[in-house]
């Protein structure tokens, strides 16, 4: 009677152990338990490699998530570079891939109950699914080390870090020291010409020829700080960066092998210099400002005598006709060329509708209004009354309600068909 249970014991064992090895997990270098549905045994990516994948993230039986099918990729795989450097931490799946072959296929686990916030989509999970496909990889290839061109000049000189700088006028004066401040122009072109200038600032913000910023070279210094730090006033001179070597050139360089750095350092100016300078500029701009807001009142009456000689037909043979039915009358001419779109402009102004009521004005800021031509930014009947003016130029612009708020008027402040009348000082033109 043994043999039988013996035998029957020993089928029973092997029952548990068959379904062991069936559901027996392999692992990752990293230690996250995946299963292989397809094996084939193949050549396996190399750090560097790059890996074509296609990958299935699941809640279950749901999948979440296709990382083949990114917005930002044209492709029908995703890619992925095995880390070069191997005490960097794989991510489940980058770490799946380093040890699967073209072809493979394969169900990692990676276990999220434990977390204290579970990844959206995955609130009541306990595991998200990860089903890998390996497409294809593509071995690294190191980067083929670029000669750099010679440079354009001879008995050039170099900054501490090695930059190579020639001098146009070299005074030999006093360096700027930590601490000091620099006012300096700068103008960096390509081969093709000049990409950007501190004389050429897009928001119009900067008034100064030239720059000023405090003069700190810290540990990483930048090349241009490197070369001012061999400079001192009246000095002028050419920094070349070298970026013929480069895969990706910088935008506006891309027919370029150099960066110029044309720099002049117009002064070098102590803390209590610069602090000094500062105070008297601020009390110069205080000034500016009060006179400013005492020339609103002014302003306001010269605004209603026009706008009683308007309604009268009194300034009719003054008004001219602008384009778009905007109307203007100049009050002083002005000099040079007319404001045109994509200049900056500068300009006091003040606004009424046709019962006097006020709209807008800049005079209680005590700065003038400034406004980018052609942005649109404000009602299309205020720019194009500006096109008919120069710096300098004071004049009244009359603009009908359908170049400024139309028959829908602004709810709370401008009726509807309500034209707008314009004082307007054009303070200055960039």
């Amino acid at each position: 009677m043994r043999l039988p249970i013996l035998v029957a014991l020993l089928a029973t064992l092997l029952l548990i152990a068959a379904c062991k090895t069936k559901d027996k997990f392999e692992y990752t270098p990293e230690g996250y338990p995946f299963k292989y549905h397809i094996n084939q045994s193949g050549e396996q990516p190399a750090s560097g490699d790059e890996v074509l994948y296609k990958m299935y993230v699941r809640n279950g039986d749901s999948v979440v998530h296709k990382s083949h099918e990114s917005v930002y990729n044209d492709d029908p795989f995703a890619k992925v570079r095995i880390p070069k450097n191997e005490r960097v931490k794989k991510k489940p799946h980058v770490d799946a891939l380093s040890i699967m072959s073209p072809g493979d296929s394969i169900t990692l686990y990676y276990k999220i109950d434990t977390l204290p916030k579970k990844p959206a989509g995955f609130e009541n999970a306990e595991f998200i699914y990860y089903d890998i496909v390996m497409v294809n990889f593509e071995k690294y290839e190191p980067p083929v080390k670029k000669t750099p061109k010679p440079l354009p000049v001879e008995d050039y000189e170099v900054t501490p870090n090695g930059y190579p700088v020639k001098f146009h006028v070299n005074k030999e004066g006093e360096t700027p020291k930590a601490g000091d401040f620099i006012n300096f122009r700068m103008y960096i072109r390509s081969d093709d010409g000049i990409v950007f200038s501190t004389e050429k600032n897009k928001t119009g913000d900067e008034k100064d020829p030239y720059k000023t910023a405090p003069f700190v070279l810290g540990n990483k210094p930048s090349p241009q700080m490197e070369a001012m730090s061999m400079m001192s006033a009246g000095d002028s001179l050419t920094l070349y960066y070298q970026i013929d070597t480069m895969d990706k050139k910088p935008q506006g360089f891309e027919n370029s092998d150099m960066v110029y750095y044309d720099i002049a350092m117009v002064d070098v100016k102590s803390p209590a210099r610069h602090n000094e300078q500062q105070r008297e500029k601020n009390r110069a701009a205080l000034e500016s400002r009060k006179k400013v807001r005492e020339q609103e009142p002014v302003v306001a009456a010269q605004m209603q005598k026009i706008l009683k000689q308007y309604q009268a037909g009194e300034l009719d043979v003054k008004i001219r006709n602008g384009q778009k039915g905007v109307r203007y009358m100049i009050l002083e001419p002005g000099s040079g060329e007319n404001i045109k779109d994509a200049n900056y402009v500068e300009h006091h102004f003040y606004c009424i509708m046709k019962d006097g009521t006020l709209f807008g004005t800049s005079y209680p800021n005590g700065e003038p209004y400034q406004l980018l031509v052609g942005e649109r930014k404000v009602v299309q009947g205020w720019e194009q009354g500006l096109k008919n003016l120069k710096q300098g130029s004071k004049a009244v612009l009359f603009v009908p309600s359908n170049m400024a708020y139309g028959a829908a008027g602004l709810e709370g402040k401008v009726p509807p068909n309500t034209e707008l009348i314009f004082y307007v000082d054009i303070v200055e033109v960039r």
